[in-house]
């Protein structure tokens, strides 16, 4: 029924384009949030031996691997420059998807603007037919009231009619 916008349509390409940009950085954003707390955590341990300590590790580690493993200030702070960079990038990545939606919403209303208004034509004519049969049914009742009818059976119409099988009526 709702009409869609081609896949291949420019705004439809650079909405999807934009959304999948934004899920990228989000996931290096969480990548880069895992190495920085993987980090501190390690310098906390390490800050909290003695330098002999840290030393022996050190010395052992270059033995082993050919190169010492140290995490420094310097490297916390790389990290967390990298995490702000990541969510500013975010922001930006939003405001840019908030545009390129706006666009295919424009795009999408235009599309479906014809048939939403022959449901809204229809619904209206639904509920002037509606207040006629109301009319209709509360002069009925007037006339058998003026006619000296005092006792009416007739269940009045309800509010909701959907409950209404409009078909058992006689």
């Amino acid at each position: 029924m709702v009409k869609k916008i081609a896949e291949t349509h420019p705004d439809m390409v650079a909405f999807k384009a934009a959304s999948e940009k934004h899920e990228q950085l989000r996931q290096q954003l969480k990548k880069t949030e895992v190495k920085l707390d993987e980090a501190q955590a390690k310098y906390a341990r390490e800050m909290a031996r003695s330098a002999q300590e840290r030393i022996d590790d050190q010395a052992s580690a270059l033995l082993a691997n050919g190169h010492l493993e140290v995490i420094t200030r310097d490297d916390i702070e790389r990290l967390q420059n990298e995490c702000s960079a990541y969510k500013a990038a975010i922001k930006k990545q939003e405001e840019f998807i908030n545009t390129a939606r706006t666009k295919v919403s424009k795009l999408l209303h235009t599309a479906n603007r014809d048939i939403y208004l022959r449901m809204e034509k229809r619904l209206a004519r639904a509920v002037e037919e509606l207040a006629e049969a109301n009319e209709e049914e509360a002069m009925f009742f007037s006339e058998l009231s003026d006619i000296g009818c005092t006792s009416i059976s007739f269940a009045k119409c309800r509010p909701c009619l959907k409950s209404v099988n409009l078909s058992t009526i006689e």
